[in-house]
């Protein structure tokens, strides 16, 4: 993302993202100077494409991310950099890799060839498992192609094949080789199965899946009813949430067919109605589902509240914008810290109060300074798009 065309939305997620000085190191420049970094420092580089409504790419900022041993494996082998696929230089970036949902984890050289991807979140574990297939030879990728073909690999080849495609990107080909590979294996319920099936499957039409939806007692003896929950309806409920839709009637169809599946509380409903009137840019919408939602939900909790103040950029509606202002005065209630004087700072700015806007940038440095959450030289960008009228 180009440094002067930062926004809110960014802010938000860079301010999860960096929690802890411990965790992964994020570059923060323009592509061009993220490729020139790994070219002069020898490096991959490791791309997180997420959006600031994506509730997997906040538990990989908030969660993953700042943890100590991540920062360790990922600092330095790779150049990481976390592109909003839906701001600045995100958009052509995410066409350019085929970016379909979030977060997509894309690990690729400095002559942007990509060596692997995956989409989705995921635990600690796997991140790092992640890293490594990144990081190794693919020199006999083409012989163990052949031996693919033929049907000559043994269990562990395949495993190690699968892999390896999935290193090439090739989701399609990854998919094949992992129901070929599940066929080998044994389908005892364990929590090594569960993990595993966890780690490679991510939509429901896979054969594993269907396999965990069928047994799901058993899973749920195996590894609790949470982890099972987690997995079986969070794959569900992602589905339809991160779906693009031609209509509204496609979407309401798609929502009644996964409450088939599963029970939505009303929270989940309306934040994938929310989700909905922001993909679709229904104003109205959106905010009457937030409403709603910071309302009921969200009233006493301004980390929720400041996502939802995400959106403010696009806002246009003064009754709208006076309803958001609100939401960020109560944030800012809750917690005086950085988000929150910056939420009401970008709310201030959308109605056209500079003055007020940038007395909330002042804030903002001052509770950066104090807390020493780092986030100083990203506030003082926004000052300056503030004072630039954009």
């Amino acid at each position: 993302m180009r440094k002067k065309m930062i926004s809110l939305m960014a802010i938000f997620s860079m301010l999860a993202s960096l929690v802890s000085a411990q965790g992964i190191e994020f570059f923060h420049g323009t592509w061009a100077e993220a490729k020139a970094a790994a070219q002069k420092e020898n490096k991959l580089i490791f791309v997180d494409f997420y959006t600031t409504w994506c509730g997997p790419c906040k538990f990989m900022s908030n969660e993953v991310f700042p943890l100590k041993q991540i920062g360790d494996f990922y600092n330095p082998r790779f150049i990481s950099v976390k592109i909003d696929a839906e701001k600045g230089e995100g958009p052509e970036l995410a066409r350019k890799y085929g970016v379909s949902g979030y977060p997509t984890l894309i690990f690729t050289n400095p002559k942007e060839e990509v060596v692997y991807s995956v989409m989705g979140s995921t635990d600690p574990e796997v991140l790092i498992t992640q890293g490594k297939i990144a990081t190794t030879p693919m020199a006999d990728f083409t012989a163990m192609t052949a031996r693919y073909e033929k049907n000559e690999l043994n269990k562990a080849e395949l495993f190690q094949y699968l892999n390896l495609v999935k290193a090439k990107g090739d989701d399609k080909k990854a998919a094949d080789v992992f129901a070929e590979y599940f066929k080998a294996i044994d389908h005892t319920i364990t929590p090594d199965l569960f993990k595993l099936i966890t780690s490679y499957v991510d939509n429901s039409d896979n054969a594993a899946f269907k396999y965990v939806e069928d047994n799901r007692a058993a899973f749920e003896k195996a590894v609790g009813k949470e982890k099972t929950a987690k997995y079986v309806d969070g794959t569900l409920l992602d589905e339809v949430k991160f779906a693009r839709y031609e209509s509204e009637g496609e979407y309401r169809s798609a929502k009644l067919l996964l409450k088939s599946k599963m029970t939505l509380d009303e929270e989940e409903e309306l934040s994938l109605d929310a989700n909905y009137a922001y993909n679709v840019q229904d104003e109205d919408g959106y905010m009457k589902y937030s409403k709603l939602l910071v309302d009921k939900y969200y009233w006493n909790n301004d980390f929720e509240i400041s996502n939802v103040l995400g959106s403010v950029r696009w806002i246009k509606k003064e009754e709208n914008l006076q309803l958001m202002k609100r939401w960020a005065e109560r944030a800012l209630s809750l917690k005086d810290n950085s988000l929150n004087n910056i939420s009401l700072a970008m709310t201030y700015s959308a109605l056209k109060d500079k003055t007020t806007a940038l007395k909330y940038v002042a804030a903002a440095l001052a509770a950066s300074e104090r807390d020493k959450d780092g986030y100083v030289k990203n506030i003082e960008m926004l000052k300056q798009m503030i004072v630039e009228g954009r």
